[in-house]
């Protein structure tokens, strides 16, 4: 009789420890794509400030409906925050392509800005 309850004891550490370690793949697993959701929310937001930027005029700080000068203040987006680390990489009058490295998650990215929608570059569902 011993030796069977030792085998169920060393059976159930062992559901114990696998379910354990799925759990902690499960969270980290989330723990990253709340941060990608964060940062496609930062980038949305910034969209929305690019529209401004591009139809004020550049007498009162804005783009005279171009991305040229666009930066990152403009947008309304630091450097770098909690996230991840934003850059501007290109601009024209058309567009502007925003780089970002999520903290979370390996690579870089990118987000081709234009005034009335956003492409993804780099950007696989996992």
């Amino acid at each position: 009789m011993g030796q069977q309850q030792l085998l169920l004891i060393v059976l159930i550490m062992l559901l114990v420890g696998i379910a354990t370690v799925i759990a902690i793949t499960t969270t980290q697993q989330a723990s990253a794509e709340s941060n990608m959701d964060a940062v496609r929310l930062e980038i949305l937001q910034a969209h929305a400030q690019s529209r401004a930027f591009y139809q004020t005029p550049a007498m009162y700080g804005g783009g005279n409906r171009s991305f040229s000068a666009v930066t990152l203040n403009d947008l309304l987006l630091a450097e770098e925050n909690d996230n991840a680390r934003y850059e501007i990489i290109e601009t024209s009058a058309d567009n502007f392509t925003l780089s970002y490295i999520p903290h979370y998650r390996d690579g870089t990215y990118t987000a081709t800005i234009s005034y009335d929608q956003i492409t993804w570059n780099g950007e696989s569902e996992e």
